[in-house]
């Protein structure tokens, strides 16, 4: 009987036991909701107070209060990784919290430097940017989650509660009968047996001493149990109020996000819309209540978004879309949160995002693009090669679809297509009337491009007034922007290279330049072309020219800067002596004589130093020690940096020319020697005959007057006198001229003053009329020769 009773003591009290752990359990989840409704009193702490308003008052107190927040919040996530680790909560899910709110302590923490350092914009910009949207809607979503599950837990375990209480309730009445039974049963043994042993006695007292602990122990117990029933009772009230603030708390903060949040229930009934789907979409979120998602979503994404709802609707789990919106053209992305009781969705505007993404790829393709092309243009021979492979290479990229190169009629000034690669080539037989001149059939991309010399595109063909002749053509290709970029050659224009996209606005400025960079690489490659035509012909015409030197009658020497001698012609052989292997590495001091002056030897220098040519002349002499003259250009040779390299003398033998210029200068000087004996001559004859012709002259006039009453014979006399004097003064100077004829070599003395005495002797009579006086000293210059 006694094992029976100590086995029925045991068996309450694994029973007990249960029930005590049992509420265990339940206080444990019920901290843990605490724990979590902390956590959230804190971020509402710091959400509140992180006002753009207050932030940019720099209020102190409002910055204390984000701090105790943030403390608070510091405070429940450490009770939180103590708790965790068991059935009801993993540490895992506590981390992502922590990791969070470090995450949202370090954007606070910035916000605060910006706001105490007077930069309330920067502040306003951080609190209003999309991170700090996105740390808030992380950690609600992961809170919600924490409290959901442990909000679970805890339904659970008061279930479990309910039932084990139940059981102990029914078990404690059971032990009070039995016991009581039990009592009166062992009074009546101990009665029978009071004449047993001590030793029995004393072991049964021991027994109801056990009984009574035990009567004690459920007294307790059921003690406890009111005790435990009234706590869950209050934590209940609480736990539900805490739910709807916490609600509410949610709601709130879905309002204030900038995102819209939807909630649907298990029949994808719109429950929940916040008031950002009215900013984004227009639409009235209370009139969203109730009706179908499907309403919402299908003018909004189309079949895309209510097919993956309709048709991949998991049970559990997450799903994204990035959609257009039909209306206004920009992008968003839709991220769905599955459960079984509804879908979550958030609809955020990504426009920003995906047109840089986009301008991302298209500059990776401009890039890849790039690359191709100046491999292209490295491994290019021809022009034709290079324009056609460029060509192909663009349109092999999806958002380009027509590209063509043209070039302008020298004469008609039309820009004539001559490569072209992709879909739509009909499309330049309709616009064959291109021009480079300033015309409206002109002012397209590809004519500006030629005429201007500059880079051209439309970004909008459909409304660009510029493009209203092309437009319709254009479209209906597809054409929704182009470009020209100009191909030059020397600095002149000789082509444009045209492409056309696919979408509106596509050639921004990163890829603008990247595409000029495309148009330089092949001008270069194409002034490289030319540079070799040129280089080929450079080099026929240096062979000519080597040729010519080689050939030349002029010596021609080229000498480094020091004056040493590098190149020497024939010529220069053939006229001083010295061969080539001798004259190389020499000065051509070698050639000199000493007759030209050190000043003339300054003056060379010096012009030579201006990087001016020097020309003049010099007396040189042979190797055998005869002497030539020699006319001479030196000029300094001058590399593209303007530095002097060399010094090249051009020089032309004019030893037999200086002969003639002596010649020359004696027969000028025997000249002027002439003249001025003919000024005497000339000067005498004056005299010598106009004296006589006077003489008669006057006679004649008196005649003719009847002033003179004379012997006309006398005057006949005079007359002839005169008249012979004229005609041996005309003999005389026809003698002269006649000895003038000889050369100087037959010279022969002259008495002047027998000349003179003849003269005189001549011209008597007209001396003695006029009364005249001669005199004459010729003892310094008695003869002329």
């Amino acid at each position: 009987m006694l094992g029976v009773f100590i086995g029925f003591f045991a068996w309450l009290s694994f029973d007990l036991k249960k029930v005590i752990d049992h509420s265990k359990n339940e206080r444990m989840v019920l901290y843990n909701l605490a724990c979590l409704d902390k956590l959230n009193t804190s971020i509402t702490y710091i959400e509140r107070n992180q006002k753009p308003y207050l932030i940019q008052r720099n209020n102190t107190n409002n910055i204390v209060r984000i701090e105790q927040g943030y403390q608070i919040a510091n405070e429940a996530l450490k009770e939180l990784k103590k708790t965790c680790g068991n059935q009801f909560l993993a540490c895992s899910e506590v981390s992502i919290l922590d990791s969070l709110m470090k995450e949202k302590r370090k954007a606070s923490n910035k916000i605060i430097f910006l706001s105490q350092n007077k930069q309330p914009e920067l502040a306003l910009d951080l609190i209003n940017s999309k991170a700090d949207s996105l740390l808030i809607e992380s950690f609600i979503l992961q809170y919600s989650k924490l409290y959901k599950n442990q909000r679970d837990q805890l339904l659970k375990v008061q279930f479990l509660n309910q039932q084990q209480n139940a059981n102990a309730n029914k078990l404690l009445v059971l032990i009070s009968v039995i016991t009581i039974i039990f009592f009166g049963f062992s009074m009546w043994w101990l009665l029978m047996q009071i004449t047993q042993k001590d030793t029995l006695l004393q072991e049964n007292q021991s027994y109801i001493e056990t009984i009574n602990n035990n009567n004690a122990a459920i007294k307790e117990l059921q003690l406890q149990e009111h005790q435990l029933a009234q706590s869950l009772k209050h934590s209940n009230e609480l736990l539900e109020g805490k739910v709807n603030n916490q609600t509410q708390l949610i709601i709130d903060v879905f309002e204030r996000i900038k995102q819209v949040h939807i909630g649907t229930d298990s029949n994808l009934n719109i429950v929940y819309a916040n008031g950002k789907i009215e900013d984004l979409f227009g639409v009235d979120s209370q009139k969203l209540m109730g009706k179908p998602i499907w309403d919402f979503l299908f003018p909004l994404a189309g079949d895309p978004l209510t097919k993956l709802l309709k048709d991949t609707r998991p049970v559990v789990g997450k799903s994204n879309l990035e959609f257009i919106h039909p209306q206004n053209g920009k992008w968003y992305d839709a991220s769905i949160y599955y459960a079984e009781n509804g879908v979550s969705m958030i609809i955020r505007n990504i426009n920003k995002n995906k047109l840089d993404e986009l301008d991302l790829q298209k500059s990776r393709q401009m890039y890849e693009f790039i690359s191709k092309a100046n491999e292209i243009i490295l491994h290019a021979k021809r022009a034709d090669d290079l324009f056609s492979q460029i060509c192909e290479l663009s349109v092999s990229y999806s958002d380009i679809l027509f590209t063509w190169i043209g070039v302008p009629d020298a004469i008609t000034q039309i820009v004539k297509p001559i490569i072209w690669a992709g879909k739509g080539a009909d499309y330049l037989t309709a616009i064959r009337n291109i021009t480079t001149t300033d015309v409206p059939t002109g002012r397209g991309p590809s004519g500006k491009a030629i005429r201007e010399g500059i880079h051209y595109y439309c970004n909008d063909i459909e409304h660009d007034p510029a493009m209203e002749i092309w437009r319709d053509e254009a479209l209906s290709r597809g054409f929704k922007s182009s470009i020209a970029l100009p191909i030059k050659t020397n600095g002149k224009v000789v082509a444009a290279l045209t492409m056309y996209a696919a979408t509106a606005f596509y050639f921004t400025n990163e890829q603008v330049g990247l595409l000029l960079n495309v148009s330089e690489n092949i001008s270069f490659a194409l002034q490289s072309f030319y540079n070799d035509g040129q280089r080929k012909i450079s080099e026929l015409q240096l062979l000519k020219l080597s040729q010519a030197i080689e050939q030349s009658s002029a010596s021609v020497a080229i000498s480094d800067l020091e004056g040493k001698i590098e190149y020497v012609n024939p010529a220069f052989c053939n006229l001083t002596g010295y061969s080539v292997d001798e004259a190389i590495g020499q000065n051509p001091r070698i050639l000199k004589t000493g007759r030209t002056s050190e000043y003339e030897y300054l003056q060379l220098w010096q012009t030579l130093t201006d990087k001016k040519p020097w020309h003049g002349e010099f007396c040189n002499k042979k190797k055998n020690g005869d002497l030539y003259w020699e006319y001479a250009v030196i000029s300094p040779i001058v590399n593209q940096n303007g530095e002097v390299t060399n010094y090249v003398a051009v020089k032309e033998n004019i030893t037999e020319r200086k002969r003639l210029e002596e010649e020359q200068q004696r027969m000028t000087v025997d000249l002027l020697q002439r003249n001025k004996d003919l000024e005497q001559f000339s000067y005498m004859l004056s005299h010598n005959i106009r004296g006589p012709l006077t003489n008669i002259l006057g006679l004649i006039m008196a005649v003719r007057n009847g002033l003179l009453k004379v012997d006309e014979e006398l005057i006949l006399e005079g007359i002839s006198k005169s008249a012979d004097s004229m005609d041996q003064v005309i003999k005389d100077v026809t003698e002269i001229l006649q000895v003038r004829k000889y050369s100087i070599e037959s010279k022969e003395d002259l008495d002047l003053s027998l000349v003179f005495d003849v003269v005189q002797k001549n011209l008597s009579n007209l001396i003695t009329e006029k009364g005249a006086v001669i005199e004459s000293d010729f003892s310094k210059a008695n003869y002329l020769f």
